[in-house]
């Protein structure tokens, strides 16, 4: 075989390997683009159903309570109870409506004057400009207490985070706090003192808000429903609401912004200056459904905000979680007690 001949087979099996390569090579380009579109047409169909859900629930999802004017912007807040009875205000953790406090609330509303609210951007309430630490959310709850006349002294309880906000309020109005009642604050060292499976549970609670809100642009919680937890021990109406909410984009934006105010240390170092709140009434109940190898470490930050008060106490409630310690009928019912024994060391 001369050159020639050589060179004009090499050409041929190189031809039959092009013509034998190019069917497949626009099979997977067909089967990419087919791919493609099903994501443009999943997300453009996504979107659409979180407007038309979204909008909906404007319309049917109807809080209790009334939204007030601050500087603006509405907060919406619920009061119910005897109106001459002891005053105890509400405070939810990051992220959370205040819906998550009805059964503590209803329990209180018996014989106290109870509010809840929702911050500024989440649940019901209107997002408002400027800082979203926990220092502007005490400032604000000082704000729309005074709004709907409560000015006097009342028991304020936390939840979460909503510890946090409340403790930088007994500090910054102590004349307007008879009592504090902390239920499984957040702790501004918690990341620091937790070992790493703590840390993990904290990055776990901070980091999906943003991711959460993206993914309510597309409708994705509204198919494949609210993470459990946030719903747990919620029924009726209240869990409805709830869901509603949970699955909104600008409650997870507001919900992203007080995360990242946690994370860059604009909200911690409100609480590291807090160093005594002298002899004021403040209870502080802890979960503990925790990993045992957790549990030790937890109690310790819970002790060490019991210190913050001469009169301060703790309680574990014993098998509750994060949540459920509000949510959930059974632990709620004692969450209850707790702050209704704390309102009547001053009453």
């Amino acid at each position: 075989m001369n050159w020639l001949e050589g060179s004009l087979m090499s050409d041929s099996q190189s031809s039959r390997v092009h013509r034998t390569n190019a069917p497949r090579l626009v099979a997977k380009r067909r089967v990419a683009v087919v791919i493609l579109g099903l994501l443009v047409l999943v997300s453009v169909g996504g979107a659409l159903l979180q407007v038309v859900a979204a909008a909906y629930d404007r319309m049917t999802v109807r809080p209790p309570g009334n939204i007030i004017n601050i500087a603006g912007a509405g907060l919406h807040v619920y009061c119910s109870g005897p109106d001459d009875a002891s005053p105890v205000f509400l405070v939810t953790g990051m992220g959370v409506v205040s819906d998550s406090w009805t059964r503590v609330h209803e329990d209180l509303a018996q014989d106290h004057r109870v509010c809840r609210y929702d911050r500024a951007g989440t649940g019901h309430s209107d997002p408002f400009e400027g800082a979203k630490d926990a220092g502007a959310a005490a400032d604000r709850l000082a704000v729309l207490s005074e709004a709907i006349g409560i000015e006097g002294p009342m028991v304020v309880a936390g939840h979460s985070y909503g510890g946090l906000v409340a403790r930088v309020f007994a500090h910054r109005y102590p004349e307007r706090v008879a009592g504090l009642v902390l239920v499984d604050s957040a702790h501004e060292e918690m990341e620091e003192r937790l070992p790493p499976r703590g840390r993990a549970m904290v990055d776990d609670i901070l980091n999906p808000f943003g991711i959460l809100g993206l993914a309510n642009r597309f409708g994705i919680l509204r198919v494949v429903g609210v993470p459990s937890p946030l719903l747990d021990g919620l029924d009726g109406e209240a869990r409805r609401r709830a869901a509603a909410v949970y699955s909104s984009v600008p409650h997870m934006r507001a919900a992203a912004e007080e995360a990242a105010a946690w994370r860059d240390g604009t909200s911690t170092q409100l609480g590291q200056a807090i160093d005594s709140f002298g002899e004021m009434p403040m209870t502080v109940l802890v979960a503990d459904d925790y990993p045992d190898d957790l549990v030790p470490h937890w109690l310790a930050l819970h002790r060490d905000l019991a210190r913050l008060s001469s009169g301060g106490r703790i309680l574990v409630i014993s098998g509750s979680d994060h949540f459920g310690l509000i949510q959930r009928p059974e632990y709620a019912t004692q969450v209850a007690a707790e702050i209704r024994a704390l309102s009547g060391t001053w009453d």
